[in-house]
């Protein structure tokens, strides 16, 4: 059952990206989970910690690019203008990054950006696991760590949204690539990717 369902997993990661890269954004697009569970998609459900196995199989993956890292990053996303949703894409790079992890198993990403549409400047961050997370471990290998994401986020105005991502990590040589696909209440919001080298 368990190798059923991470070869169920392994293939909706990968349909993910490769539509995306193929044929590009549809601002319809729904999430696969949506998709399959139906009204059950927006019950969260509480995630389990990291096994010590776990920890340590990600702590040797990464801990090589534990260090300054640098690169670039790209985001399309959607959004409504005149009535109707319109693709849009920020090219960013990526001036000093560091990544760090912690013993608990977290790992967090911290960057300087530069975003080359507007000429500006300003932090950003990614973090997963932890000893409180909704972040699940999908899948390690030794070049691929997949992470599910979903949970309940609030907006500007104080009300409520399920947010889910898919998330891709692989490390490459001397480059960590990080391509990651997120729902907003199980419709696309946005690709965001990273191409880091340390």
């Amino acid at each position: 059952m368990i190798k059923k369902i991470f070869k169920n997993t392994n293939m909706i990661y990968m349909l993910l990206f490769v539509s995306f890269k193929s044929y590009g954004v549809n601002c319809d697009e729904i999430s696969p989970n949506k998709i399959s569970q139906g009204d059950e998609y927006y019950v969260i459900k509480p995630v389990g910690s990291l096994s010590k196995n776990q920890i340590k199989s990600i702590q040797s993956l990464l801990k090589k690019y534990d260090r300054r890292l640098s690169g670039t990053s790209s985001e399309t996303y959607c959004y409504e203008s005149n009535g109707r949703k319109t693709v849009a894409k920020d090219v960013a790079k990526i001036k000093s990054g560091y990544l760090n992890l912690q013993d608990n198993g977290k790992i967090s990403l911290t960057f300087n950006v530069y975003n080359l549409k507007d000429n500006t400047n300003y932090g950003d961050s990614l973090e997963f696991f932890g000893e409180v997370t909704s972040d699940s471990l999908m899948q390690i290998s030794s070049n691929t760590l997949l992470i599910h994401t979903k949970n309940r986020k609030r907006n500007t105005k104080g009300g409520l949204y399920v947010f889910e991502r898919f998330l891709s990590v692989s490390p490459s040589g001397r480059y960590l690539n990080i391509d990651s696909v997120i729902y907003i209440n199980g419709f696309f919001a946005k690709n965001r990717t990273f191409s880091l080298k340390k």
